[in-house]
């Protein structure tokens, strides 16, 4: 649950059914203008001691109230400084991507992607650098790139940038990476995630569209088999519009199927994530799908920590929007509005921006582990938040949602891997690192109690998701290897907890 998770899996453009022409682009780094800082250093920036470089803060800069200062180090007589942000940011084959950082000093700078790959079973990576290097100057300049993944196999990349030249020295601030495929192109994909029973066929129906006189002619479709890339192509008619036809074979292995609709000649790459499973997990699926009971047209919003903002494409939000819509349609529409490493304090803050303004009918809010995490410095005794002020904000949370007329449920925190959360503590504390305990059973039960007082204080609805996650026969195989976030198992039993709940009297 931690914000500094080294691995963040952004899914890029993950409303699959969005059509991205003239749409601004998102900008994917975590901290790009060198602002955030922890311990006297920047909080997501860092040189590490097997590079050269020597990384500091400097109070001028190009936006906000600080920059970086990157000078240069000699080693064999060379002399470089590289600074990377460590976050890996997941990325779609096909796709364009803008890679730029505002810069002025002295000597040469680039920016650049380091390409992570996995090949026989191996983790590999390669650095894919903007050149030739861009002269520095006194003035503040952009020193861009535009990047499509070079690695075939490439799933995920982390942004770095360089400053070369003996005694040089640089200022770095707005960094920025994210999609910018060639403007006047738009690409639709429907469904948009959703499940299917193996053995069976999934057909997706495609919309694309150019500039003038530029209509593509086709799409290519890129999946994975083992580790191994498929590569299909299908042709669009006049209109811009086609189908294709995914076959999950009898004997294939339930899990999340990765695709990548792209438009080559514009660097528009759409990803989707069908996930496959058996076919009595599918008619629990559908049976409760086919019970829910909603006014249309409906608006659902979800707010929440990371277990609502990772696997985006693929998580419990997306599971229950692909069901509600293949029985709504459009009537239906379902927002996911989860932030890693949100507590009650930080929902809050953006309530009015993330859930308000978005003027959603339903809205669900899924917190708990980031607040009740105990603190490492006060011995593991005291929360994040203590459980008064837990209850204080739960309730001006649910009350001011309330106040918009929306229908209000509260999802309880789901159990943890305790045996996991606690031995990561314990290594922690042997390293001599600041840290918390997540998932300490008896607290997590005392949060989601507040919860649930919360909610039918608020009149507001209340799923409970705890004992499903704490009795499940094979609970470890609901969680990523750190005991605390749901992995895609675990979302679909999520998914199917919500989608019951919506279809009760």
């Amino acid at each position: 649950m931690r914000n500094r998770m080294r691995v963040v899996f952004l899914a890029l453009l993950w409303a699959a059914g969005l059509s991205v022409a003239g749409a601004d682009p998102e900008n994917l780094l975590r901290d790009p203008g060198f602002e955030q800082v922890s311990g006297g250093a920047f909080a997501w920036w860092n040189t590490p001691t097997y590079w050269q470089g020597k990384l500091s803060m400097a109070d001028e800069a190009h936006g906000g109230r600080r920059a970086a200062l990157l000078a240069t180090t000699e080693r064999a007589g060379k002399w470089l400084g590289r600074v990377y942000n460590p976050v890996m940011l997941a990325i779609t084959q096909g796709a364009r991507y803008r890679v730029s950082i505002w810069a002025r000093g002295k000597g040469d700078c680039v920016v650049g992607c380091i390409e992570y790959s996995r090949k026989e079973g191996k983790s590999t990576y390669q650095y894919v650098p903007l050149d030739p290097p861009v002269p520095l100057s006194d003035a503040w300049q952009p020193i861009t790139f535009y990047y499509t993944p070079r690695d075939p196999l490439a799933t995920t990349v982390a942004f770095y940038a360089e400053v070369r030249g003996e005694g040089s020295q640089v200022l770095l601030d707005d960094a920025f990476i994210g999609l910018e495929p060639l403007p006047g192109y738009a690409l639709t994909v429907r469904p948009e995630h959703t499940m299917v029973p193996v053995g069976a066929t999934l057909r997706f129906r495609i919309e694309a569209s150019g500039p003038a006189g530029r209509q593509p002619a086709a799409v290519s479709i890129r999946r994975m088999e083992g580790e191994a890339p498929v590569i299909e192509e299908v042709a669009l008619d006049a209109a811009g519009k086609g189908e294709y036809l995914l076959r999950v074979p009898e004997g294939t292995e339930p899990g999340v199927i990765t695709l990548s609709f792209v438009l080559k000649e514009a660097g528009l790459a759409v990803p989707h994530w069908a996930d496959a499973v058996d076919a009595g997990l599918y008619r629990q699926f559908a049976d409760a799908a086919a019970r829910v009971r909603l006014e249309k047209p409906a608006h659902l919003l979800f707010v929440g920590d990371s277990l609502t903002a990772f696997y985006r494409g693929y998580n419990y939000v997306d599971k229950v929007r692909g069901w509600l819509q293949q029985r709504f349609g459009e009537d239906v529409t379902v927002t996911n509005a989860g932030v890693g490493g949100d507590y009650t304090t930080r929902v809050l803050a953006r309530l009015e921006k993330d859930v308000l303004a978005k003027k959603p009918t339903h809205v669900f809010v899924f917190l708990g582990h980031n607040d009740s995490k105990l603190k490492s410095t006060t011995g593991y005794q005291d929360a994040v938040v203590p459980p008064a002020v837990f209850e204080q904000e739960y309730r001006e949370i649910v009350q001011r949602v309330r106040a918009t007329g929306a229908r209000v449920t509260v999802i309880s925190a789901t159990s943890s891997v305790y045996e996991i959360t606690k031995a990561s503590a314990e290594a922690a504390a042997k390293a001599g690192r600041v840290h918390n305990l997540f998932g300490k059973p008896e607290v997590m039960e005392q949060f989601n109690a507040i919860a649930r007082k919360v909610a039918e204080e608020n009149g507001c609805g209340y799923l409970d998701v705890y004992e499903p996650t704490r009795t499940h026969p094979k609970k470890a195989s609901l969680f990523t290897q750190d005991g605390v976030h749901i992995n895609n198992e675990g979302n679909r039993l999520v998914a199917l907890e919500i989608l019951k709940y919506l279809g009760k009297p």
